[in-house]
């Protein structure tokens, strides 16, 4: 089957309506689309509309990152989250509904299901392959937890099945991490965790 091209696009960086698309997600539904720029210190958000005539930009909100990475939709929330590490921006405005103090530029996966944003990020005092799992409160952007983790250089992180997480690594292992806490209402108490490694060796 030959695919033929809508009539309507955005045009190439640095021309009226155009932008740098480097990460998309689409919205609450197939007329929404969200973007982001992590090429360049503008880190950008953009929000555009699809159509049967193709997608045009509607807006451009400069500055709205602080580092570059992914982004994430939620439905629940109708949020955008960033793997910069910090936000959790409103599409309408472009402005941050929060801000999660985890920095860096790690891998986040939000789930408004169980009210719990996941994050894979390294401190200060965190030395080659240790990591933290940190759950943040989605409602109250507060930290619940924190589980120390041994893995590669972070690159993705997805929800995995009903009480799990997928994390690959730059190494090209994949790391599937398991546990209550991952669908608990409550995780004010540490909870097993079991972590497998695949991939690589």
């Amino acid at each position: 089957m030959r695919s033929l091209p809508r009539p309507v696009s955005t045009p190439e960086n640095g021309h009226p309506g155009g932008g740098l698309f480097d990460s998309i997600q689409w919205g609450q539904d197939a007329t929404k689309l969200y973007a982001a720029n992590s090429e360049t210190t503008g880190r950008d958000f953009y929000t555009l509309t699809v159509s049967s005539s193709g997608v045009v930009l509607n807006e451009d909100y400069s500055g709205v990152f602080w580092n570059g990475g992914r982004i994430h939709f939620d439905r629940g929330t109708g949020l955008v989250y960033s793997d910069d590490g910090f936000h959790a921006v409103n599409p309408s405005t472009g402005l941050p509904a929060g801000i999660y103090e985890v920095g860096g530029g790690w891998p986040v996966v939000p789930d408004s299901t169980l009210n719990t944003a996941f994050f894979i990020s390294r401190y200060g005092w965190q030395e080659n392959s240790n990591y933290t799992l940190s759950l943040f409160d989605m409602t109250h952007f507060t930290p619940v937890i924190q589980i120390p983790l041994s893995a590669g250089s972070p690159n993705r992180l997805i929800r995995w099945g009903t009480n799990g997480l997928a994390l690959n690594v730059t190494q090209g292992n994949v790391y599937l991490i398991s546990g209550s806490f991952v669908k608990a209402a409550d995780h004010k108490a540490r909870s097993q965790r079991t972590v497998s490694r695949f991939g690589a060796h």
